[in-house]
């Protein structure tokens, strides 16, 4: 595990990686959508483009995946 928390790190972006902090304690898409004052849909892409860019399936959940690390 930690060496795939280490390829996170190195793979996203600041940015990112806070978005993934948000989204990893269970916020929902109306709250990040109010946070980034962004629409849901666009929160949703912002999502699939992370799983795209992390190799995880489109099915699988992102939060479930950054749930594994510490």
């Amino acid at each position: 595990q930690q060496e795939i928390l280490s390829i996170l790190l190195d793979t996203l972006s600041e940015k990112e990686l806070n978005f993934c902090c948000l989204v990893k304690i269970n916020m929902s898409l109306q709250q990040l959508a109010d946070i980034y004052c962004i629409s849901i849909n666009s929160v949703s892409r912002r999502k699939l483009r992370l799983k795209e860019k992390l190799g995880i399936d489109k099915e699988d959940s992102l939060s479930k995946y950054l749930n594994r690390f510490v």
